[in-house]
């Protein structure tokens, strides 16, 4: 509805669905199948006492937005059935695809990115990944203009409403970036593509403001779940039998391993089998903040040492390590060279964004310090400005790291972060918009 200030008509109402679920019932048991403003009949959940059978519902941002929305674009942008539209880009698909296939993301998440060619199989994870930190770089400089900056206000609109808090500002913010999104859908792409999911798309921030961000009612929980449940079975033969009896043993080994004795072959299987393997650590330097690894002698540059002196001051002795793991996230130097497909040494610390050459911990005035030796990386102002304002709490523009080094106490690293270079003078940076929701 272009002519409302919300982009959609008068909202449903607990008591507006209870009336025309009432009028369908009444014209079902007249013996005629007839919807009354979409609704088909009452649910189970409109006699529930307190609940608002409207606002109590959630849309989830898994089904809606990422196999719905983000896939519905990938589609439009690379299926060579729409190779004759202005916003397909089948023909520039092997440049997106090879700094795709160039992404070496940080281990917190946990699918690689996979060839475009299979993007038809692509889990809910990788459209996700795709939306909140590929996306953006990838198609810079390939998909057309108009239709780049109408995806980059999905993509930084569903980042904010992932984010931990939302304030009143970000939520206005988000309603007229997601308004502007759904009306231009019919304009670039064609009226045939304003789906049910696009229009959902009005109504998520007022969903954020009744149940919470996003993460707080998607259904990635429950795929996992499932997930589990699969686990229980490995036979297409009597599966309820072989779910309750996966169920029972789960449910009856604490109780058995109760009679197993200290220091037997039994006890030990049973004790390898139930624990967790924590992220083995050598020294806590702070509060969640463990040293990784074992300290080695590393003989240090001029220009770390001063960078170091600047920071503490004269020091007396130091030692290196290459892996900190901080805040449930892994932090790798860049001498780290034991991982190839991940690199978890492009950090945020204090607002700004470098990369860990290394860890030392030095001592001084009988004290001592954990630091981090960083490159820094400076934004690319320019592109900052063509992407807007949203730009500067997702996907930032970075000129690569120069030749200088600061000296930083690990505690002021607050994110590990995904960066994807683009060429010799850009890169991109994102963080992740929470540390709740798992992939």
């Amino acid at each position: 509805n272009k002519d409302s200030v919300t982009g959609h008509h008068e909202l449903r109402t607990h008591d507006s669905f209870t009336r025309n679920g009432e009028e369908a019932e009444h014209i079902k048991a007249n013996g005629r199948n007839q919807t009354v403003l979409g609704v088909k009949g009452l649910s189970w959940f409109s006699y529930l006492p307190n609940f608002d059978v409207i606002r109590g519902v959630g849309i989830d941002y898994m089904h809606c937005v990422l196999l719905g929305v983000m896939k519905m674009q990938l589609t439009l942008w690379f299926d060579k059935s729409h190779r004759n539209s202005i916003f397909n880009i089948s023909s520039k698909i092997s440049q997106v695809e090879q700094r795709l296939l160039n992404i070496k993301p940080p281990s917190y998440i946990t699918r690689l990115p996979r060839s475009l060619a299979e993007v038809t199989h692509y889990k809910a994870a990788e459209l996700k990944n795709f939306l909140l930190y590929y996306g953006l770089p990838c198609l810079y400089g390939i998909l057309p203009h108009e239709q780049f900056h109408h995806f980059s206000l999905l993509v930084f609109s569903v980042y904010i409403l992932l984010q931990e808090r939302i304030s009143p500002d970000n939520i206005n913010h988000c309603r007229q970036m997601l308004m502007e999104f759904v009306l231009n859908i019919p304009v670039l792409y064609g009226e045939r593509y304003s789906t049910s999911n696009v229009h959902l798309l009005l109504h998520l921030t007022d969903k954020v403001l009744d149940l919470g961000p996003l993460w707080a009612s998607s259904c990635f929980y429950f795929e996992d779940f499932n997930g589990q449940l699969r686990r229980l079975f490995h036979g297409t033969q009597h599966i309820e039998t072989q779910i309750a009896f996966a169920v029972s043993v789960h449910q009856n080994l604490p109780i058995l391993a109760k009679s197993l004795q200290q220091g037997t072959s039994e006890k030990d299987l049973y004790s390898r089998m139930m624990e967790k393997k924590p992220q083995k650590t050598s020294e806590c330097v702070g509060d969640g903040t463990y040293i990784v690894g074992a300290f080695h002698n590393r003989t240090i540059t001029m220009e770390e040492e001063e960078a170091i002196c600047n920071t503490i001051g004269q020091f007396v002795s130091l030692m290196s390590f290459k892996r900190l793991y901080k805040g449930h996230q892994n932090t790798q130097s860049q001498e780290y060279k034991c991982t190839q497909r991940r690199n978890n040494s492009v950090v945020k610390y204090n607002g700004n964004f470098g990369k860990v050459k290394n860890f030392v911990k030095v001592r001084a005035n009988d004290q001592e310090h954990v630091l981090a030796l960083i490159n820094p990386m400076d934004r690319s102002e320019e592109m900052l400005g063509n992407l807007g304002r949203s730009a500067s709490s997702h996907a930032t523009p970075l000129k690569p790291p120069s030749g200088q080094v600061v000296a930083e106490p690990v505690n002021n690293i607050t994110d590990v972060c995904v960066y994807i270079v683009i060429n010799e003078e850009l890169g991109f940076v994102s963080t992740a918009p929470n540390r709740i929701e798992k992939e």
